[in-house]
């Protein structure tokens, strides 16, 4: 499964830079350290990230990057920030907090709901529910 996004996500950067297609393929969304890779503009980008004992992380070891990122992976402006002060462009940093943000809604780290766990048992007991 591959997600796609289109970068720069906005049309209020101070730059014009002509929007561009990229691709983000979840490796690992299910346990921490969360996983994808990102082809963006002919260069791919391999993201481990996640939470760690002061807080959140994101490395990109193929780009020596590294960053203590926001607990909300959503916060586009304080992760681009500090993806951009571990040594990233501003524009890879921007790129790198979008698909952050993107990936958020793939992260499966939320409570599990009465209607998985019934999901779940009646899978267990041979029975099939909606959706399966």
């Amino acid at each position: 499964m591959s997600i796609p996004f289109i970068y720069p996500p906005g049309s209020d950067m101070t730059e014009e830079v002509e929007p561009c297609l990229g691709y983000i393929t979840p490796i690992c969304l299910d346990e921490e350290p969360y996983e994808a890779t990102v082809d963006f503009d002919g260069f791919s980008y391999h993201l481990i990230f996640g939470r760690q004992i002061n807080g959140h992380f994101l490395c990109v070891p193929n780009w020596h990057i590294g960053a203590e990122i926001s607990a909300s992976y959503e916060d586009i402006l304080w992760n681009s920030d500090s993806i951009r002060r571990s040594g990233a462009s501003d524009s890879v940093a921007l790129m790198l907090a979008q698909c952050l943000y993107e990936l958020n809604s793939y992260i499966d780290d939320k409570p599990l709901s009465d209607n998985y766990v019934a999901h779940i048992c009646a899978l267990i007991q041979g029975g099939r529910t909606r959706g399966t």
